[in-house]
């Protein structure tokens, strides 16, 4: 749920900027590097992009820090982009 939070202010970001957002998540994460004014969020959005994963798939690996952790990084992206929407 983070994740895809995260996943739609970036969205809104490009949209907003550019007048279209990236259609893969691929294309997303690459777009959130190469831009000088929200590349600072990556790492924090790549990380719920792979936490994401990992509790749709493999999610006996997940602990209650994981959770935590993740709240942190989406305050991360939210603050980054949310100066520019």
């Amino acid at each position: 749920m983070k994740f895809y939070a995260a996943l739609h202010y970036v969205q809104a970001y490009f949209a907003a900027r550019t007048g279209r957002a990236p259609t893969t998540h691929d294309r997303r994460a690459s777009a959130i590097q190469r831009d000088p004014v929200i590349s600072g969020a990556y790492d924090d959005y790549r990380y719920l992009e792979d936490l994401s994963r990992d509790a749709r798939y493999n999610f006996s690996n997940l602990q209650p820090g994981h959770i935590i952790y993740a709240e942190d990084c989406l305050v991360a992206v939210k603050s980054v982009v949310r100066l520019h929407l």
